[in-house]
């Protein structure tokens, strides 16, 4: 560097040692004309001396700053205005946890942001678009059904009860005063209860107890009365006893002939013949899509 100071300096001193000696005038010579107004280009430099190499033209010396920049020093904040935290770390200087990393095959996510969220807006809406599927009917499509049609009929149990009372009679005759006898009676009154709350008729079992107590106590009371005009005990001993089999007998033979009729649902039998080809029931269903419209015909052979 110092080396090419002292050169260009050497070099600007012999420039100058020979613009007076170019410019001296000859004694005698006329002086040169002058140059036109117009010519406003200074004259190109004289060329070097011979005898002084030409150097190439020195640099514009570097300063320690431009040979290695320094950045600027950052900008100071605003006053009033808090600086961001650097990333990695909380506002209060503690240090945050690595965000949670993507599940292996899956691609980065964005979290989501946290709450509160508006709520959804009431109703009403608008309805669906047309052709989209409706909400299912609530019962069985018409004519069709997973199970068998089926019909109401009339259907008589009191054969539970007779059963019940011939067995309870026959225990009751067998006893012969032992204590199978009172079983023999309790069979026969309670047998039509317990055949009606078998079948779910709480009201025909209650009215059924009431007819085996009631009538043999009320027919033996109207025997009773009727044997009172005698004079002879023993005709209205009689009277009483004829009055009291009679409700006896009476009680299980009404209770089967008006409570013991139920209503029941049987499935149909199914036709024979040629009738039996043909459907028992057939329906039309219209069926509307996104794409399409049909109807589809459904039947129950």
């Amino acid at each position: 560097m110092r080396s090419r100071l002292l050169l260009g300096s050497a070099l600007a001193l012999a420039t100058l040692s020979l613009a007076p000696r170019t410019n001296a005038q000859v004694p005698g010579a006329a002086p040169p004309p002058s140059p036109p107004p117009a010519a406003t280009n200074p004259a190109p430099p004289p060329p070097a001396s011979p005898t002084t190499p030409a150097s190439p033209p020195s640099a514009a010396p570097t300063t320690s700053s431009q040979a290695n920049p320094v950045p600027p020093p950052p900008a100071t904040p605003l006053s009033g205005m808090q600086t961001p935290p650097p990333a990695g770390s909380a506002a209060n200087g503690a240090s945050l946890p690595p965000p949670p990393t993507a599940p292996p095959g899956a691609g980065p996510y964005a979290p989501y942001p946290p709450g509160p969220y508006a709520p959804y807006p009431p109703g009403p809406y608008a309805p669906p678009p047309n052709g989209a599927w409706g909400p299912p009917p609530a019962g069985p499509l018409p004519g069709w059904g997973a199970e068998p049609p089926t019909q109401k009929v009339k259907r008589w149990y009191g054969w539970q009860t007779l059963i019940g009372v011939l067995v309870s009679d026959v225990v009751l005759i067998a006893g012969q005063g032992s204590a199978v006898t009172y079983v023999g009676l309790a069979g026969h009154v309670l047998t039509g209860p317990i055949v009606h709350w078998a079948h779910g008729h709480v009201g025909n079992g209650f009215a059924s107890l009431g007819l085996n107590v009631g009538l043999p106590i009320g027919g033996g009371l109207i025997g009773l009365m009727a044997g009172a005009g005698s004079y002879d005990g023993w005709d209205t001993l009689a009277y009483t006893a004829i009055g009291a089999a009679v409700g006896y007998f009476a009680a299980p033979a009404l209770d089967m002939a008006i409570f013991s009729t139920e209503t029941v649902d049987e499935p149909v039998e199914p036709r024979k013949g040629a009738r039996a080809l043909l459907p028992s029931s057939v329906a039309v269903m219209p069926m509307v899509g996104q794409d399409r419209m049909g109807l589809s015909v459904v039947g129950l052979f």
